[in-house]
């Protein structure tokens, strides 16, 4: 986030990605910010906003401990993920994958973000992160609106 405008403009940017996309909200008194358990669905948000961090170089001016965060959470959209796992024919694991599959193959080939999408969700479903096909829906449409937001924000 470090190409555009100011170091608040920066924040406010990440701000809204964190309490949108990320679980957080406000509650009894105005300082304090609760976090709620983020749904499996918005955790792609995250690694769109680690992924952007990284590509643009703003990484290096992070604190250590959310330097490493952010790295463990781009890691498994960067590196590619391996699937093994024996599934159930037509069972909830079988259609995610067949719906994950799909959607996948229809990605264009010169979409820049054909990759990250690949490893991300190949891994999230890996790590059984997506347990049902509506986690799938939501998740894709959280990770396609915070890559849209980032890709805006830099332009």
């Amino acid at each position: 986030m470090a190409r555009k405008t100011t170091p608040v403009r920066r924040e406010s940017v990440l701000a809204e990605l964190r309490h949108r996309r990320h679980g957080f909200h406000r509650a009894g008194h105005p300082g304090r910010v609760h976090r709620r358990r983020a749904s499996p669905a918005h955790r792609p948000a995250r690694h769109a906003a680690a992924a952007a961090l990284f590509e643009n170089g703003a990484a290096g001016r992070l604190v250590a401990a959310v330097a490493e965060q952010c790295a463990a959470l781009y890691s498994l959209a960067a590196i590619p993920q391996d699937v093994i796992e024996t599934l159930t024919a037509y069972g909830e694991r079988y259609r995610i994958w067949q719906t994950l599959v799909g959607r996948l193959a229809r990605l264009k080939a010169k979409d820049p973000d054909v990759g990250l999408t690949t490893n991300l969700f190949t891994g999230l479903f890996a790590a059984g992160e997506l347990q049902h096909e509506s986690d799938l829906e939501q998740a894709w449409a959280a990770w396609l609106q915070a890559r849209g937001k980032i890709r805006r924000f830099y332009a």
